[in-house]
């Protein structure tokens, strides 16, 4: 649904997407053919995937990613701790993050399944943020604590953006997973 609004609004969307979605050799061909990114989630093939994010930044492209990484983990479907890599991107490539929220798309595909339910029919609602301004990380070393730090910054824009589509206020703490 992100993608969507991204796109209604000028902007077409790239995506990281899991590698296993890559395995089907028709899913592959669609999905690279329309621009999307393999996104390999553990081990030493993790950081490459960010190469591809890169060179679609460095051609004015748009990236869109979840700070999470993954679906929520958290009971109430609210944003989880993040991870760093979106704020990687900017630091590294100085591309301007819009924060975004979406809300409905839950009720469309359940959280974990495998299957479409149309019916009955749902209302979904994105939200955009401004810009962010990281101007004043620009000259600073991209280290594990000034990406935590704009990691937490993306997360404090994101989930405000959340409580208006549901109606009501996100929890003090941010879920944790292990990672």
């Amino acid at each position: 649904m992100v993608g969507h609004a991204s796109y209604m609004n000028g902007f077409y969307p790239h995506f990281l997407a899991w590698d296993s979605l890559f395995r089907n050799p028709i899913a592959a061909a669609v999905l690279r053919g329309i621009g999307q990114i393999p996104v390999v989630r553990r081990g030493a093939s993790s950081a490459k995937s960010l190469h591809g994010a890169r060179r679609v930044l460095d051609c004015g492209g748009v990236m869109v990613i979840y700070p999470e990484g993954t679906l929520t983990r958290d009971p109430g479907l609210w944003p989880m701790q993040a991870r760093t890599g979106a704020a990687r991107l900017a630091l590294e490539k100085r591309a301007p993050i819009v924060p975004m929220a979406q809300w409905g798309a839950h009720e469309l595909v359940k959280p974990y399944g495998r299957r479409m339910h149309p019916f009955p029919r749902n209302t979904v609602r994105v939200r955009a943020g401004a810009p962010l301004d990281l101007s004043v990380y620009y000259r600073r070393p991209i280290e594990r604590e000034i990406l935590d730090e704009v990691t937490a910054l993306i997360k404090r824009a994101t989930t405000p953006l959340l409580e208006p589509l549901r109606g009501e206020c996100a929890p003090a703490l941010l879920y944790a997973v292990e990672q």
